[in-house]
């Protein structure tokens, strides 16, 4: 039985149910998704497969990067723990429309859910040429809103306090960037946001216990957001750096200068272990187009989550 669903501007068509995402009736996809099918696909087996290696993945060494060229263009493989019991791989095809994902019988459904709404579906993206940020998305007078920043600078806590506020949220965790009539957008994603049990227990304490957790061997959880999701894709309005605030001040919002700006939002673009020196180059010409027309702010951030309305505020004061 084959699911349908749409997730960061994809239409993807899948041979398991992704209990994180909702499915749609719309059979017209982007993407086919064939799960613990390698056996069952004599082309690749025939794949010789040469490692890719460079710095971003030499600090990743739970992730394995392989290609393949063939008369048919060039195929992708992607590890996570090969060397494990536990682990999985995926494999994309030279039209970039077809990827088959190989998983251990042991492994967790909920891990590989996890697995493919974020570290799986970024590269997808990637390598299809969509530029990503390690970014929390949400809606504010009809524009996206970013906030992009390295892990632990509160991405999905500043998503979640705005949902309980009561504005929308496009996206957590990814923010898949497309670009249309000369202008940016970012894409929806899904229903959820990941938050550690310290701002989920003060955000949203009733849920706590009844959240599933994002991955088995972590803390942090998904909040459903219900009909505090956008699924919409939406025109990027500012986009806001995080960053910690020095000692014991409060949160503050300040201007970010072009070259400052460039550095920080391709320090935090997503998958980079996947992008190749000719995607670079047009990476940092989408970068530079983005930059020069979109408002770039720094978020300085009091990590007191009692604080963190505050913050909200702040920002919807500023647009």
């Amino acid at each position: 039985m084959w699911h349908y669903y749409q997730l960061y501007g994809l239409k993807i068509s899948s041979s398991r149910k992704i209990s994180l995402l909702n499915e749609t009736g719309d059979k017209d996809v982007d993407l086919t998704v064939k799960w613990n099918t390698t056996n069952n696909e004599p082309q690749l087996d025939t794949l010789v497969w040469e490692r890719v290696m460079n710095q971003e993945l030499r600090l990743r060494k739970i992730i394995s990067y392989f290609t393949c060229d063939t008369p048919k263009g060039r195929y992708y493989k992607i590890g996570y723990d090969l060397e494990q019991e536990l682990g999985l791989y995926f494999v994309l095809n030279p039209e970039k429309d077809t990827l088959w994902i190989v998983y251990s019988s042991l492994e967790l459904s909920s891990n590989l859910n996890s697995y493919f709404v974020g570290p799986i579906m970024g590269c997808i993206l990637r390598l299809k040429n969509i530029l990503c940020f390690h970014a929390s998305v949400v809606e504010l007078n009809g524009k996206s809103i970013l906030f992009v920043g390295d892990k632990r600078t509160g991405k999905s806590t500043t998503a979640g306090a705005f949902a309980k506020l009561g504005y929308r949220v496009i996206s957590d965790d990814i923010a898949a960037i497309t670009f249309k009539d000369n202008i940016f957008y970012v894409e929806p994603g899904y229903h959820k946001v990941r938050m550690r049990p310290v701002s989920m227990n003060a955000l949203f304490p009733n849920e706590m216990d009844s959240s599933p957790l994002v991955y088995t061997q972590r803390d942090s959880k998904y909040f459903d957001l219900g009909t505090g999701f956008c699924n919409l894709r939406l025109p990027i309005g500012a986009i806001y750096l995080l960053t910690a605030a020095q000692g014991m001040e409060d949160s503050s919002i300040s201007s970010v200068g072009i070259r400052e700006s460039l550095v920080r939002l391709h320090n935090n673009t997503f998958a980079k272990y996947v992008v190749s020196n000719d995607l670079r180059e047009w990476e940092f010409s989408q970068l530079s187009k983005i930059i020069s027309g979109t408002p770039i702010r720094q978020l300085s951030i009091n990590y007191n989550i009692k604080e963190v309305n505050k913050q909200c505020y702040e920002v919807i004061n500023h647009i």
